[in-house]
């Protein structure tokens, strides 16, 4: 199944702002009434000044009673701007903090529900930084829009009807001139928008390669490819660098457009007012009037051109974040799919099919069948590429089928939810990627339940206890990114404790004891022993000595079974299996 979008960025800013819907309405009605309240003050101010001329020319006894009502909507138009400004600080004491937090929480909750495909064809680290640069686009994005775009569009829309009331001709001119500016701004920015989106994956590039290269520092320094990596890292720099060059043009552009508009509309004023006010249409306090919202409009579109951009980028960033994350799961639990309940462990797979997408070349499976008895304890042998993996990976339902069932004791894993039945199979891989976090907290992983009682008993049954009571922390002591800090045996001891903390009726070695030296196998395998008891076991080994003793193998080959016995009656057919088996060295399989 192919991914498609689930929401666009516009249908995910929406759901946003629906988050908290009174809060961000009563924003939106602030900063409206105080923009109209800032432009009223060179309107009762022209009132102010025309009543201040009226008393020079002789007119009543007292300057006072002259302005008495001019002065009054001056001090009232002042009031209410202090009052909106501060309601607008009250609403943001209670919305700013939390804003963001469920679209957060919303791109986490989808990603974390995508397909195993979906991150192995990623780079963790640019996923995290899809999330957080969109989270910040998003509360910067409505920040800007609320508190700069909005409120300007409101002065253009009420000083071109104050203007209009003084002079006709002067708000008509205005008008043209925002229809004008307006038209270029919002074409430049359609471009600049396209370049935003560029440097924001460019952005989340550079991320990944540096989490890519952080995360792998053993390998990097191993092999002496600092400089190596460095290369690709500056090559994504620079295709950054280039975007943002010409996202400055673009801007510096809009700067120069800005400049000679404001001119042209600031003398085409001029020359309109001074032949008015020499007809005597006009008042020396209109002409303050007028110029003092033609000066406030004016630095506003100067602030509006670099705000756009802002604006722009912001919205870049949410977009990058949201057409990453939020696109249709491809593997989901079908409506109403209960639980599945797994009791005794039969499994059978009936006539599956299976290739990874449509791009592939050929299926992994093509109308495999095999049935695994209840506390069946089975090995999967073959060569690398045989179908071993990718068995197991659908019996996790890590992949949906193309065609067939995978059944449990009689139940469609398909029709149960993914939860429920991963939850009832313990996994033991071959590289155990622990977090960074304690080996108390590691261990527990595997049934998050659990009492510290419990962790130290699966520790000790692991053999890692007395290797944890030497650290100078204990059992807090932290194990590093990915655990680092562990060798490979410790980490695949902190994978067998998990396993058995978690005691689930099936469980799955993927080359559970590769990493372990010959002494500590030695214990780890009565480990195991004691964990496969009363369980479907489905081991992977190419170590062909540590499945020998298993119930029954299963020879793949190319998504096939080609063979299919015990270790002796495999070994008398002369097959496959006893080829392997004459093959090893040093009880390693080697790959053909």
């Amino acid at each position: 199944m192919t991914e498609t979008q689930i929401f666009t960025p516009f249908q995910f800013f929406r759901k946003s702002l629906k988050d908290h819907k009174y809060k961000v309405a009563g924003l939106f009605l602030c900063e409206t009434l105080q923009a109209a309240f800032l432009l009223l003050l060179p309107f009762v101010i022209r009132d102010l000044i025309d009543a201040v001329q009226t008393y020079r020319q002789g007119a009543g006894p007292s300057i006072w009673e002259v302005i008495n009502e001019p002065f009054w909507r001056f001090v009232w138009v002042n009031i209410g701007l202090v009052f909106f400004s501060r309601a607008t600080g009250m609403i943001l004491l209670f919305l700013a903090p939390v804003y963001g937090v469920e679209p957060r929480k919303r791109l986490i909750e989808h990603m974390q529900a995508h397909a195993f495909n979906f991150f192995q064809n990623r780079q963790s680290g640019a996923l995290g930084n899809k999330i957080h640069q969109g989270v910040i686009g998003l509360r910067l994005g409505l920040w800007t829009f609320v508190f700069l775009i909005w409120p300007i569009a409101i002065k253009f829309i009420v000083a071109s009807l104050l203007i209009f009331m003084a002079d006709k001709e002067m708000g008509v001119v205005l008008a043209a001139w925002c229809l004008v500016y307006f038209a270029v701004v919002a074409k430049i920015a359609s471009i600049k928008y396209k370049i935003v989106t560029r440097m924001s994956n460019e952005r989340s590039r550079i991320t990944g390669l540096v989490v890519d290269m952080a995360s792998n520092i053993h390998s990097v320094k191993s092999f002496a490819n600092e400089k190596w990596e460095q290369e690709k890292i500056d090559g994504a720099m620079n295709r950054e660098i280039r975007e943002a060059r010409f996202f400055q043009l673009a801007r510096e552009g809009m700067s120069w457009f800005y400049s000679a508009m404001s001119f042209s509309l600031m003398l085409g004023l001029l020359y309109m007012a001074l032949n008015d006010y020499a007809a005597g249409d006009i008042t020396v306090g209109d002409i303050a009037f007028i110029f003092s919202l033609i000066l406030l409009l004016i630095e506003q579109c100067r602030g509006l051109s670099f705000t756009f951009s802002d604006f722009l980028e912001y919205m870049g960033q949410l977009r990058d974040g949201v057409d990453t994350i939020m696109k249709q799961h491809t593997l989901s639990d079908n409506a109403g799919a209960d639980d599945i309940n797994i009791n005794q462990g039969h499994v059978a797979f009936e006539d599956i099919h299976f290739s990874y997408g449509a791009e592939a070349l050929e299926p992994v499976f093509n109308g495999l069948k095999l049935d695994v008895s209840a506390g069946q304890r089975i090995g999967l042998v073959g060569t690398s590429g045989a179908g071993k993996s990718t068995l197991v990976n659908l019996l996790m339902r890590f992949y949906d089928l193309n065609d067939g069932h995978i059944l449990i004791d009689n139940q469609d894993i398909a029709k149960h939810t993914q939860g429920s039945l991963r939850n009832q199979i313990a996994v033991i891989p071959q590289d155990t990627s622990l977090f960074h976090r304690s080996l108390l907290e590691n261990i527990r992983y595997g049934k998050l339940s659990a009492t510290d009682d419990e962790v130290i008993k699966a520790a000790k049954a692991a053999h890692m206890h007395d290797f944890i009571k030497l650290l100078p922390d204990g059992y807090n002591t932290m194990v590093g990114e990915r655990g680092l800090k562990l060798s490979g045996g410790q980490r695949q001891r902190i994978a067998i404790a998990r396993a058995i903390l978690k005691d689930a009726p099936i469980l799955i070695l993927d080359e559970a004891t590769s990493a372990l030296d010959s002494e500590s196998e030695a214990l780890i395998q009565d480990s195991l022993e004691g964990l496969m008891k009363g369980k479907t076991v489905i081991a992977i080994a190419h170590r062909l000595s540590t499945i020998a003793n298993l119930d029954r193998l299963i020879v793949m080959e190319k998504g096939k079974i080609i063979e299919d016995g015990t270790h002796s009656e495999l070994l008398k057919q002369k097959g496959t299996y006893a080829r392997l088996w004459a093959m090893q060295s040093g009880g390693f399989l080697k790959e053909s």
